[in-house]
């Protein structure tokens, strides 16, 4: 099996991932990602590249996602449309233990720009609009859920 690892990750951001993937004997392999950090790949005519309908973008927490739906809102909704255009489901995987809905609502940004209630309002924005789904895991089972997400378990 092969795993691709977009080329733009920081180095040693996901140190778990490579981790679990030498554990598990999964190939990790750089390639630029229209859409994601991660996706399945397999060799075609001797080049790695990306099968499947699905890819996953990582967030090491919940302050990274409020960051980054902060942003330009034209610039976001063109990433994410492209997404839904190329028929991708994207998979938001936040590296963060949250228990329930209520916890994110309450959730109280340390830089203040977006509270959790508002942050819940964009991502259900996000989820009708281009389907994208927010997940939540354990940084010690970030590789385990990547691949189980990647394969449709």
């Amino acid at each position: 099996m092969i795993l691709i690892e977009d080329t733009r990750q920081q180095k040693g951001k996901h140190n778990n991932v490579h981790k679990y993937c030498d554990s598990q004997g999964i190939e990790i392999y750089p390639l630029t990602l229209t859409v994601g950090d991660y996706m399945l790949g397999e060799v075609q005519n001797g080049k790695v590249v990306p099968i499947g309908k699905c890819a996953i973008d990582t967030k090491f927490a919940l302050i990274e996602l409020a960051g980054d739906l902060s942003k330009d809102e034209q610039a976001l909704d063109k990433k994410y449309r492209k997404c839904y255009e190329q028929g991708i489901k994207l998979i938001v995987l936040i590296e963060e233990p949250f228990g329930s809905i209520q916890e994110i609502a309450n959730w109280k940004n340390p830089h203040g720009f977006v509270n959790g209630r508002k942050l819940l309002d964009k991502m259900h924005r996000l989820k009708m609009m281009y389907g994208i789904d927010f997940m939540f895991c354990d940084k010690k089972r970030t590789g385990e859920m990547l691949i189980k997400l990647l394969k449709g378990e």
